[in-house]
């Protein structure tokens, strides 16, 4: 079964996907012509699923800490 962390990240490739679709450049910070609302809509989509990210792996990295199990060794920054 999926975990939350790993919809997550298909989510935020998706979000980047679209993000990309709807830029004019690689840059992806100037919308294409006439699609300015997409691309604003999924500049916002990239930055919650990033912030999604970010606090379902600190709560996890709390959820482990309480059990004593360390992820920093699963690629795991802290989040302070």
């Amino acid at each position: 079964m999926k975990t939350t962390l790993q919809y997550l990240l298909e989510r935020k490739d998706l979000a980047w996907h679209n993000r990309l679709c709807y830029s004019m450049t690689y840059e992806m910070d100037t919308p294409k012509e006439g699609y300015r609302n997409e691309h604003s809509e999924a500049v916002r989509d990239c930055e919650i699923v990033e912030e999604l990210i970010t606090m379902v792996k600190a709560k996890e990295a709390e959820e482990a800490e309480l059990q004593g199990i360390r992820l920093l060794d699963k690629g795991y920054s802290p989040v302070y």
